[in-house]
């Protein structure tokens, strides 16, 4: 089975995405954002879904798509503060995200796809 991990690094004004199949980069691209767009939010939290939806119409644009994926890795968060390492989302943490709702049933925590 060949994984798809989708990482995401987002900046103050841009967001960097790239593709992977198991250990293999795919794509990557530099997503740049207007200042003013950005600035015209009220927090880091509220630019969720307009850095969503960016991010996916150009997964969309490179033929893939989110149900794809296996895995989604992200520098930063909006949980409480973690040490650094990787983690199984389960319930519990899911339900500290307040994307949770945003993201529907996108949000599967604990699907263990080995």
């Amino acid at each position: 089975m060949t994984f798809q991990i989708l990482t995401i690094n987002p900046g103050s004004t841009s967001t960097k995405i790239a593709w992977y199949s198991d250990e293999e980069e795919v794509w990557r691209e530099t997503l740049r954002h207007d200042p003013e767009a950005i600035g015209a939010f009220q927090s880091v939290a509220a630019q969720f879904e307009f850095r969503l939806e960016t991010i996916g119409e150009v997964v969309r644009n490179h033929s893939f798509s989110f149900d794809d994926l296996s895995a989604v890795a992200g520098r930063g968060g909006l949980v409480e503060p973690i040490p650094g390492g990787t983690y199984k989302v389960d319930d519990a943490a899911a339900d500290t995200a307040p994307q949770r709702k945003a993201m529907g049933t996108r949000v599967q925590p604990g699907r263990d796809t080995r």
